[in-house]
């Protein structure tokens, strides 16, 4: 799915190096998302996208800036597949990890987001220069460049589901394991020695109708 368009790519990269000299300046802090997409036909493969400018040689993941007083990571990162690739999200947009770093002098945070896709068929826009859907061990860029945006997405993703396979812990069987084994009721309590019922002797009380 490569987009060939010679003269965009050279001015986005050109403007981009400007604004990496302006948040050297300013130091801003700002948002952005990071989209893995997963292939709708659950075979477990992910699209893995090279930008027309950014480091345009290094595979790494869909998405861009935002601003949380106008969207929210999810409707972001929903906007951000839908300009850049033509594709829309199917169900929800799982949060697998959010973190702050600096670079060009700027904070940015960053979340990360996964979600299916509505189709395979993606329609790259001039922000991208290739998209490729990957296995997700990446045995198909072996030898190429990838971010580690890409690297982590896809660890966060493989912890997530190994905590939903690992079932939770069961509750122990009070009884002893030779009863539990034989399907035996446990056994009662032991009480301890009874004391024996009081007795009347002959003098320890009247009889009805004796006199004092």
């Amino acid at each position: 799915m490569p987009n060939r368009s010679p003269l965009l790519p050279c001015l986005l990269r050109a403007g981009h190096q400007l604004q990496r000299l302006w948040w050297r300046v300013r130091r801003p802090r700002t948002f952005g998302v990071q989209v893995l997409l997963r292939h709708p036909d659950r075979s477990g493969r992910v699209l893995a996208v090279r930008h027309s400018y950014a480091d345009p040689e290094r595979w790494s993941l869909p998405g861009g800036g935002y601003r949380p007083r106008r969207e929210s990571a999810q409707d972001a990162a929903r906007r951000e597949v839908r300009e850049e690739l033509g594709l829309e999200v199917t169900g929800t947009l799982a949060v697998l990890t959010t973190r702050t770093v600096t670079t060009s002098g700027k904070r940015d945070t960053v979340t990360v987001l996964t979600g299916t896709a509505a189709s395979a068929d993606a329609h790259l826009s001039y922000e991208l220069r290739e998209a490729r859907w990957v296995r997700p061990d990446l045995t198909d860029l072996a030898g190429e460049p990838t971010s580690q945006w890409l690297r982590m997405a896809l660890d966060r993703l493989r912890a997530v589901r190994g905590r939903q396979r690992t079932p939770g812990p069961q509750r122990a069987d009070p009884r002893p394991h030779g009863a539990a084994r034989r399907g035996r009721p446990p056994p009662r309590a032991h009480r301890g020695p009874q004391p024996a019922p009081a007795r009347h002797g002959h003098h320890g009380a009247r009889r009805r109708g004796s006199c004092a």
